[in-house]
Parts: structure tokens; sequence; C-alpha cells
């Protein structure tokens, strides 16, 4: 955030020295509430607001990145990275705006911005993206003589921590405000309203529990606003604090110190230290974030790059910035800020661009970066949708939705068709190849290694069968197994897939279903053994029976429900991207390797 500094210590010397020293001694009275709201410019007309949106629509490719090693490209072959759209910055009386913040609630997008240099100039854009693939800019307010830092949401108003230029408004003891505007059919309006904030910029805000949480630096701390009367309820001077976060419930509200370095949980209700977690050094003054998983914390830590803290503050991992960017002042090689979705973890890199990365255990697994052709500010993603603010640049925004193509190099049209065997099993020996088409019934198949089966339209086995090391397994259409089905090597299947008796993923073995239709169904009758990698993406899978999930095994959801009615015993890793549901009619047992890695609704695992 731009804390105009010029302004600021002049500031300082005024209050230190002239017979407005009050304005000094009043930072620190009690908050003064109900002030008049700032002043806005609106503009709700869709048809002048599309003029700054460019819709792109090109594929964004992962490149490898930074000092630490990539993963292997197969790991993110499930994701399609595509930029959907561009926005040019606001501009207002020839100054152009930098976004600031990003908040998604429901269908609604909030953008903030500031300017700059000494002008204080801010404003709030708000984007609908009902149709992802066409989101669109609806309402966009100015504030003149008002930056603003953050953004969020809460019950039809869009609060804003903000530094406004004092010397307009009499009535302000400082430039630190929180202020807010209200929403009429999802659209700003011009009914505004403000509270005074110790300090001279308002950094950081969270909604919850009915109430605003906001911090503000220089002479600042913590304020609670409840949002019902817009007054200030509680105060905690925090020197130095920059950011905030709370656990899930809200219970916590962690706020992150740059000078020292530390972050510090709050309890809620009170405002009373629940733990201090020093951070070992002092952090940059304008750009940190903090972003909790489960317990844990993700650190946007600057310079030192992305950090991944217990919650006790021991460092798990650390993804640095790169030590060179060609054509890149290393000033501005930092991380300012990241964002986790769908346990995809999006870093905010400034001159070194758009990180991905994933969390894997304890392990930070960088996947690779994405240029975007300016420097990455602040990003936020929920849902499919990723908004990149890249300052005076405008916003990216951008789209993460799961693959569902073949792994097939060979077309299904011209194919051969392959006469039904009921009684019979069909052996592939090492090293045959064989594509084929139609509708078939085979008794039973075993590819053998380096072979491979590849058909195209509809397959029924009736007996047991077996996909044998190195060996794969392709189907295009729909698959029937009547028995007993064992993965040693690979097997996709793009359609559907019915599994009538047991289904077994061995050590070396891999599975993706991947559906034509979002929704599919994919039953499985008998077990579900999972001792290597099952990935299932964009449907539902049911297990009739057991569900078993070894110790090297790894059960992936992509957007996909789980219906376990039978027991569910977690040895290995199960991953939840994007929205999935359980549900466990049997009996569940996590032990001590089991390890969960995103989040799902329903019976909590």
């Amino acid at each position: 955030m731009n804390r105009k500094p010029i302004i600021a210590l002049a500031l300082l010397f005024f209050l230190a020295g002239m017979n407005a020293c009050k304005r000094s001694k009043d930072v620190e009275d009690p908050t003064v509430a109900d002030k008049k709201g700032p002043e806005v410019v609106l503009n709700n007309n869709t048809s002048s607001l599309s003029a700054r949106v460019s819709y792109v629509n090109d594929a964004v490719s992962l490149m490898s990145a930074g000092d630490k090693a990539v993963e292997s490209r197969e790991d993110f072959s499930q994701y399609n990275l595509q930029l959907i759209a561009e926005v040019a910055a606001p501009t207002y009386q020839g100054k152009t705006l930098q976004a600031t913040h990003i908040d998604f609630a429901g269908n609604k997008v909030y953008v903030s911005y500031n300017t700059r240099g000494e002008t204080y100039l801010g404003g709030v854009d708000v984007f609908d993206v009902s149709n992802e693939s066409r989101p669109t800019l609806v309402s966009q307010a100015i504030m003149p003589n008002t930056d603003i830092s953050s953004v969020v949401y809460n019950n039809n108003y869009v609060y804003l921590a903000s530094a406004t230029d004092a010397d307009k408004d009499v009535t302000l003891t400082a430039p630190a405000v929180l202020d807010r505007i209200a929403l009429s059919n999802g659209l700003l309006s011009s009914s505004t309203g403000r509270v005074q904030l110790k300090g001279f910029v308002g950094k950081n805000i969270i909604a919850k529990n009915n109430r605003i949480y906001v911090v503000s630096a220089e002479q600042g701390g913590l304020s609670v606003v409840n949002p019902n009367d817009f007054k200030e309820e509680k105060y905690s001077p925090f020197t130095g604090s920059v950011a905030l976060s709370s656990n899930a419930s809200g219970s916590t509200i962690f706020v992150l110190k740059n000078k020292p370095g530390q972050i510090i949980g709050l309890n809620a209700n009170d405002l009373t230290t629940a733990k201090t977690i020093a951070l070992g050094a002092d952090l940059p003054e304008t750009e940190s974030h903090i972003e909790l998983v489960n317990d844990n914390f993700l650190h946007a830590a600057g310079r030192a790059g992305l950090n991944y803290l217990s919650s006790t503050g021991a460092l798990l991992d650390n993804i640095p910035v790169p030590a060179n960017v060609p054509g890149a002042d290393p000033a501005d090689v930092v991380s300012n800020n990241v964002s986790i979705n769908n346990n995809l973890i999006y870093i905010a890199n400034g001159a070194a661009g758009l990180y991905v990365a994933k969390l894997d255990g304890n392990t930070l697994v960088l996947l690779g970066k994405a240029s975007l052709g300016a420097s990455t500010n602040y990003v936020k993603a929920s849902g499919n949708l990723i908004f990149v603010a890249t300052g005076t640049g405008g916003l990216k925004i951008l789209k993460m939705t799961a693959v569902t193509t073949s792994s097939s190099t060979v077309p299904c049209e011209n194919r051969s068709t392959l006469a039904s065997d009921v009684n019979g099993n069909r052996n592939l020996n090492s090293n045959v190849k064989e594509y084929f088409s139609g509708t078939t019934t085979l008794g039973g198949l075993n590819v053998n290694s380096n072979a491979i089966f590849d058909f195209c339209g509809n397959l029924t086995l009736n007996t047991t069968s077996n996909i044998n090391s190195n060996g794969a397994f392709l189907v295009n259409g729909s698959l029937v197994a009547n028995q007993q089905f064992n993965i040693n090597a690979f097997a996709e299947i793009v359609g559907s897939a019915s599994f009538k008796g047991g289904l077994t993923v061995n050590t070396n073995g891999k599975l993706k279903l991947l559906p034509k239709i979002s929704g599919e169904l994919y039953p499985v009758t008998g077990d579900f053994h999972v001792n290597g990698l099952a990935e299932v993406n964009n449907g539902t899978l049911q297990i009739s029976n057991r569900l078993t999930i070894n110790s090297n095994g790894r059960l992936r959801l992509v957007n996909t429900n789980l219906i376990v009615n039978g027991d569910f015993d977690l040895n290995g890793t199960i991953e939840f991207v994007g929205t999935c549901n359980v549900i466990v009619n049997g009996r569940y047992t996590k032990n001590s390797n089991g390890s969960v890695i995103g989040s799902n609704t329903g019976k909590q695992l």
C-alpha cells in the first residue's frame, strides 16, 4: 500500500510543532464513528464499463520457475490454465489507478484500487462472474481524496480499509479510515459511511462473526467495528501491523506485524493474546500476507519468498523467489501475496510473475510459473477463477479447469472393430499395440509389459482383467467390468465406467477417470483398494463395499463426490481439488499414516 510518505512525514512534523498538535493527541482518543461517508463517483453503466474489459481466451502454459525443482509435468496434466480476460485499470482526471486487493463473494468479485505517489485517489470495481467464461464489469466507484488498501464484502456492504486526505475533511483526526459503500441490487450506491481509525493508513480487513476487523499502520493497530451501528467496539494498538487472517471459525484473529516480524493470535471476543509467533526477522513494510491452512500458515514474505510455517512458527518449507529475473530490479522480485484454493497455491511474485504450487503434506510442490506480461502484485482464487492484480496494468482473469481429453495418440476414426468373445480371454503380449472400436464383450483381458490396448466405443469385460507392468489400457466411451479389475500400470477411461466386481490400483498403478459429461457416476460394486494413484474427475465415485487407501496409495478427487456405503480405511492420502462432498455410511478409520489434502464438505475426514 502506498503510504504517501512525503505527506505523512510532513503531517508528523506538523502534529509535533503546531497548535494542531491536538491531532497527534486525537490519534490516541476513542474513535469518532458515523462520520460522513467518502465522496464517490459512480458508474453503473455496464455498456460503458465493458470498454475496459478485453476477452482473450488464450491458453497459458506453466514454465519451469525459481530455484526449487518443478514437479513432473504429468502431475499438472489434469488442469487447463486459461487467460479469460484482461481488464484495464480505471482512470480519473488523467490519473491511472492500480489494483490493491480482491474479495470473492458468491458470484461477485470486488476489487479495490489506489494511486501511486502523493495523490489520494482510489476506487472499487464489482464483477459478475456467474458466467466464468465471460466475467462482466457491472459497477465502478471512484473515490477522490481516498486511497484503498483492501476490500471485503459483508451483508450487502463493501468495506474498505483506506487512507484519506485528512486536510480535505476537518472532522478527521488522521488519514486512516474504514469506509463502506452500500450495494443496491448488487451495484455500488451513493449510500456511504466512514469510521475514523488510528494511524495514517488502513491496511487490511476481514469480516468474521458479524464483525469487521481492520488493521491500520503508522501509530495504528487493530480495530473491531460492529457493522450494525458502524461503530468501533474494541481497539488494540499494534505497531507495524500489516495484514490479517483468521481461523475457519473466526474464534482467533491473526495479526501480522513487520517490526518485529511476528504473527499475533488474538481471541476474537476480547482481543487478548492467545499466541505469539516470532518470525525471526523484520518484514517488508508494505507487502506481506498470511493465509491459514488448517492450523499452519502460508506467509508471503517479500524477498524471502513463500514460507510454509507450522502453528508454532517452525519453517516447514519454502519456495524462494528467483535470484535473477532478466530486466527486473531485484527489489521488485518479491512474494507480495498468496492465495490457496482447491489445494493449489497461487503466489504473486512481483516482477517474477505468477507462481503455482500445491501442498503435499508439509511439502510445497512448485508446479511452475505463468508469465502474464506484467508484475503480479496481488492474487485471489476461488472456484475455477483466479484474479491477478498487475498494478497500473489492471487485472488478469484466469480460469483453471480439469482436463477431460484422452491420452490416446490415435484418433477413433477409421479403426477396425473388435469382434466379441464372451467366454475367451484376450492376452496382449509384450510390446503388442492394439487400437479398436465398436461395441464389444470379452471374457477377460490381460495387457502385459509395454503392451497397449486402446479402445473407442463400448467395452464389457466379463471375467477378471489385469493391466500389468508398463502396460496401458485406454477406453474412450464406456467400460463395464463385471469381475475383478486389477491395475498394475496405466488405465484411463474417458466416459463412463462401472466396476461390478472389485477394483484394485496396485503400487505402480495409475487410474484416471475422466467424464464426457460432468457429473458422471462411477460405481464400484465390490471393494476398492488404492495402493497407487487413482484420480477421478468431475463426477461421483460410489463404492458399495469397502474403500481402503493403503500407505503408499493416493486417491485424488477433482470436483468429485465420494460415497462409501461400507467401511473406509485411510492409511494413505486422499486429496480434494475443487468442490467435493463425502458421505461414509460405514465405519471410517484414519490411521497414523493417513493424510487429507484439501477440503471437502459432508463427512469430515
